[in-house]
């Protein structure tokens, strides 16, 4: 997820109107040593290759990089060899490798030599944008932009180091990456929420605070504060940060979405706020796991998934929370559907409200379950599977999801899960034990059934 063809897309059309000057500067700028450079407006450019600015009080050095705001900041060298080795072949004719880069226009100028000086340095930065050799740009206000490749586009913006990370979007207002490689911070606008700081950019383009108002009903604004914002990428890769005031501490391709307050600290794959409206929710470790409510948590684990209200997986792996204000507290393959209701051990259910289910299930028995499916081999089966079920394994025709619901109705009905507790405040411990009911039963492979 490195900076996108439109990012630089954006940022070619500026290179190519500033470029074809030596140290140009107006309106009490300085350019210091470097060539190619161009200051306009109180700016600084102190050295290097190819820089640019424009904007007041702002400063770029380094090689190839671009400030275009107040008050902002740019130093990242881009890959020069590269940038020399692409001017080097718009020489010598050797555009094979750019022609879907360069218009029709643009390569046959090259190939009839009828390029100018200026048309050869434009296409140059045109290829190395393209080609992702170029050096930080930082564009809005107070924006600051190390590295290499790296953006910090509007208001308080920065990228401290790395490679090809991104703050955009013009609501990440106050938003930063401390470090990393392609990771990215967009927030946008929360779905729903009402009572937004909106601003509108002046006459110089520059974002003006306008008043609090509902952007549900106000559509003429181009930046909205109040939730926005204010989000942080710590370090790591491929992690992309769309929520407000939200964090992604370390990691690799970690998402952090939903409305505002959301965390991930570490791990690999986590998601938190797949859907819009979740907020103040957090990973705090593991890989592949799924934040998707309201104030719900995973602690650490894999492959977990929490999808209700103040929620929470303490540890384990491949376990499920739908039940609001529920947990799991440790285990594998465990599932809660029940509000206010907890299980732990494997392949334990809690399905019914208020309702506590452990225990451990006989994985090695649903495995073999999942095979003979596979194989078609049912005859230990026909008075569990519904004739339907039976026809659709008999035919190949199940599909993935309906094979897994009937492997865990053979194995609950062969006493091969974990505790089971279907019935409101029912308690279940151990392996197969079932309540269904207000009652409870432990034991192994007893399969007891409440009838209170």
């Amino acid at each position: 997820m490195a900076v996108t063809d439109a990012d630089f897309n954006a940022l070619k059309s500026r290179l190519d109107k500033l470029e074809g000057v030596n140290n140009t500067t107006s309106n009490n700028s300085i350019a210091i040593g470097g060539n190619d450079n161009l200051s306009i407006g109180r700016s600084i450019t102190l050295g290097g290759l190819a820089n640019k600015v424009k904007g007041d009080y702002s400063t770029v050095m380094g090689g190839y990089s671009l400030v275009e705001g107040q008050g902002s900041f740019a130093y990242g060298t881009g890959n020069i060899a590269k940038i020399d080795e692409i001017a080097g072949n718009l020489e010598t004719k050797t555009i094979d490798d750019y022609v879907d880069i360069l218009t029709t226009e643009e390569q046959g100028k090259i190939a009839n030599g009828t390029a100018t000086a200026e048309e050869k340095v434009a296409m140059k930065n045109k290829i190395a944008g393209a080609k992702r050799y170029l050096g930080s740009f930082a564009w809005g206000n107070n924006a600051f932009a190390f590295g290499r490749n790296n953006v910090a586009g509007y208001s308080f913006t920065s990228v401290l180091g790395g490679i090809n990370n991104r703050v955009s979007g013009i609501e990440s207002i106050k938003s930063a990456i401390l470090t990393g490689a392609d990771n990215k911070i967009e927030v946008t606008v929360g779905l729903g929420m009402s009572k937004y700081n909106i601003w509108k950019r002046d006459s110089n383009g520059v974002l003006q605070f306008k008043s609090n108002g509902d952007a549900d009903v106000i559509k003429d604004y181009d930046a909205v504060g109040g939730y926005t914002g204010g989000s942080i990428i710590a370090g790591g890769a491929h992690n992309v940060v769309t929520s407000a005031a939200s964090f992604v501490g370390v990691g690799i391709n970690n998402r952090v979405e939903g409305i505002h307050g959301n965390v991930i600290i570490g791990g690999e794959s986590n998601t938190v706020g797949q859907r819009a409206r979740t907020s103040d929710s957090g990973i705090f470790v593991g890989e592949g796991n799924a934040v998707d409510r309201h104030f719900s948590s995973i602690v650490s684990g894999q492959r977990n998934s929490v999808l209700a209200q103040s929620s929470s997986i303490l540890t384990g792996k491949y376990n499920t929370v739908k039940g609001g204000r529920s947990a799991i507290i440790a285990g594998s393959f465990n599932k809660v559907t029940g509000n206010d209701a907890t299980a732990t051990g494997v392949l334990s259910y809690a399905e019914g409200q208020s309702s506590f289910a452990g225990g451990a299930g006989d994985i090695t028995k649903i495995d073999e379950i999942a095979g003979n499916l596979e194989m078609k081999a049912i005859n230990d089966y026909v008075d569990i599977l519904t004739k339907e079920e039976q026809a659709k394994i008999t035919n190949d025709i199940a599909t993935a999801e309906e094979k897994t619901a009937m492997k865990f109705k053979i194995a609950e009905a062969k006493g091969y899960l974990g505790g089971v507790a279907k019935g409101e405040g029912s308690f279940a411990f151990g392996q197969g034990v079932r309540s269904y009911t207000a009652s409870w039963f432990n034991g192994i492979r007893n399969r007891n059934r409440s009838r209170c």
